[in-house]
């Protein structure tokens, strides 16, 4: 008797259909598995992983896409996880989600949404720069505008370069309009451009990081859609770029706007004197408002003081805000400006 129960035993284990451990399936054991275990199946996948990734010249030479579930299935990776678990697997078909194709783009049509939207930027721009005003309890001839916003709009989404050559186009018709303003114009031309460069730069620097590789390999290891962190990026990296665009118009207005406007408009009196003078004069009247500035201000000696008093922090709040709502219309932009499809969340 003992003897048929053995047999049918193992007449039921030979016929047992052989399935994947791994893959676009979901896992679910006979035998709840401890920690140890599940440790070195953790193990098992990363390896599997990693011999797939330094055999991947063999899957591209095929001209077809590496498969993590094909090489997992021929390493035998299947038999492993059974033998470490100590149970059998049992695999469920998961639930197709409907994904939506991506429409054919047309070459012509994307050129003239980039097109538009370079000119809407550049338009918006320029009517940015003509509302500049003079932040409360600063020096006259201290004045900001939003007009970076809209350049760095057009560089992240399209291109740096382009977000430069708006920059370049607006000065050119802030100059033509008033020519009397190309000290201005020029010294801050200089921490616009470094702004735009290095937030873009940096998104891009983070966003092809090894961390982030990692993290969408990881994702794709287990089925798991992936996430865009493009709004993040943009924060991050425009909270570290307006930092320096900001110590950038510090050393910009002593070293360029002031020997300009002494070179070429010398009658406007304006040199370092007036400035330090300027300065002196708003400090005063902030301390008189917020008599706690004394205890870390207490007076200007020279044009770096000032500018580092009142320039560095109207700079830095200009060109953050201008990140931010770049950041917020990221999702827009993308979806309907630039016409691509809808990101994965």
């Amino acid at each position: 008797m003992e003897n048929s129960r053995q047999d049918s035993n193992e007449k039921l284990n030979n016929t047992a259909p052989s399935r994947p451990a791994m893959g676009k399936y979901h896992r679910r054991y006979d035998a709840q598995p401890s920690m140890v275990e599940m440790m070195q199946l953790e193990k098992m996948r990363r390896r599997a992983f990693n011999e797939w990734r330094a055999d991947k010249k063999r899957y591209d030479t095929q001209g077809k896409k590496p498969d993590v579930t094909e090489f997992i299935r021929e390493s035998g990776i299947g038999e492993a996880n059974i033998s470490v678990l100590g149970g059998t697997l049992n695999p469920v078909r998961p639930i197709e989600m409907p994904v939506a194709e991506p429409a054919p783009q047309d070459s012509k049509s994307t050129v003239i949404r980039y097109i538009s939207f370079t000119g809407i930027a550049l338009i918006l721009a320029f009517a940015l720069s003509l509302l500049s005003f003079r932040m409360p309890y600063s020096p006259a001839f201290l004045k900001v505008d939003f007009s970076v916003f809209s350049e760095l709009w057009v560089g992240v989404m399209i291109h740096p370069l382009v977000g430069v050559i708006v920059m370049l186009f607006r000065t050119l018709m802030d100059y033509l309009m008033n020519p009397a303003s190309a000290d201005v114009l020029i010294s801050n031309m200089l921490p616009d451009t470094v702004f735009i460069l290095l937030t873009c730069y940096l998104i891009k620097a983070i966003r092809e990081s090894d961390f982030m590789k990692r993290n969408a390999e990881t994702r794709e290891i287990y089925n798991m859609p992936p996430i865009d962190y493009s709004v993040e990026f943009t924060l991050v990296s425009g909270l570290i770029s307006s930092l320096v665009a900001a110590f950038c118009s510090v050393y910009a207005f002593r070293f360029v706007q002031i020997p300009l406007t002494q070179r070429f408009f010398a009658y406007r009196g304006f040199d370092e004197g007036a400035a330090i003078h300027g300065f002196a004069a708003a400090l005063e009247k902030l301390q008189q408002s917020f008599p706690f500035v004394k205890t870390f201000v207490y007076s200007i000696n020279s044009v770096i003081d000032g500018a580092l008093v009142f320039h560095l922090p109207v700079s830095f709040v200009k060109y953050f805000l201008s990140t931010l709502l770049v950041a917020l219309l990221y999702r827009v932009t993308e979806r309907y400006i630039l016409g691509k499809q809808d990101m994965i969340e």
